[in-house]
Parts: C-alpha cells; structure tokens; sequence
C-alpha cells in the first residue's frame, strides 16, 4: 500500500462523504418551501383533517373514560371496571390494552355500562351508515387516518358480526360486519 492510497481512502474518501452529507441537506429556507409543496395526497394523508384529534378526544368525553391506570395496563379489557381507554394491537382476541398509543393500534374504551368501543377511522359514507341504520353492513375499520378514512367512528363490540384482520399489508385495517 502506497501513501497515495493511504491518503485517498483514509482522508479523502470520508472527507467526501462528509460533504456530500452536507450538500444534500437542503437549507431550513428550502425545507419549508419543500413542506408546502408537497403533493395535495401526501399532505392529505399525513393529516387528512386538522379537528381529527378532537374528534377522538370528543369520543372519550362522550363515553366519559380515561386512560386505564398504570396497575392495569397489559390487562383484558373484559377483567376491567368500566370508564377506561387504553390501546392494542388486538382489539377482538383478548384484548389487552396499553397506556401508549403505538404505531397502528387501536384505541378501545370500555364504558360504565361494561360495554366494549373499538375506535378507529371509517371512511364518511361509511360513517354516515354506521350512525343510521341498524342493518347488517361491512366496514373497514382503520386504527389511524387512511386513504379516505379520516372519520373518526365507535363501534360497539355488541355491533361486531363478524370479523378479519387486522391486515398489516392495508394498514392494520379490521374487515368488520356490524348489525
């Protein structure tokens, strides 16, 4: 091995990469003016509809539950009093619920009449049914904002005819017959 080789890979090879890392960082002026334009789906699907926080916070206060107590984090949500709201990844089998909302999970709420809420996004006409009618109908029930489902919806477990998923390849998404 010559100096020359030395130097060139020990020198100026990681000299360059550092540069390069630099250069290709756009400045904060650049970055701002990327966010704004962003295609029109991107941003839509990032946040779909700036109230949607409130609309789940709206949903706890209807259903007056808090977030379930340290002590009973991990527990079935059939074991628990009623009056409490945690997150899983397993809303129909077991469910377990946790005090931190984790990528795709569900939010669950259990009620002071023990009735058992999966909460999570439908799409609007989807929304529009589930409220109206009481007639057997499919939906597909997202843990986060998706696509075109950005409402957020409650759908009683008592509801539920049948199910499937989550399926992870569509977002984490449940396949749900309601009655």
């Amino acid at each position: 091995m010559t100096i020359a080789d030395l130097l060139c890979g020990a020198v100026f090879l990681p000299a360059i990469g550092v540069m390069a890392s630099v250069l290709s960082r756009p400045n904060t002026t650049e970055n701002a003016s990327d966010k704004n334009n962003q295609s029109p789906t991107r941003r839509q699907w990032m946040n779909p509809r700036p109230g949607l926080t409130s609309e789940v916070e709206d949903l706890r206060a209807l259903h007056q539950v808090s977030l379930v107590d340290e002590e009973d984090e991990g527990a079935n949500v059939a074991r628990l009093s009623g009056g409490v709201y945690g997150f899983t990844y397993s809303p129909l089998q077991g469910c377990p619920i946790f005090r931190k909302k984790s990528t795709q999970s569900f939010e669950v709420h259990k009620l002071s009449d023990d009735s058992v809420h999966l909460v999570g996004f439908v799409t609007e006409g989807e929304a529009s049914k589930l409220s109206t009618s009481s007639e057997e109908l499919g939906v597909r029930l997202y843990p986060e904002p998706r696509e075109q489902a950005f409402r957020a919806a409650s759908i009683p477990v008592s509801r539920i005819r049948s199910s499937s998923g989550p399926a992870r390849s569509d977002g984490n998404a449940l396949w749900l017959v309601v009655g």
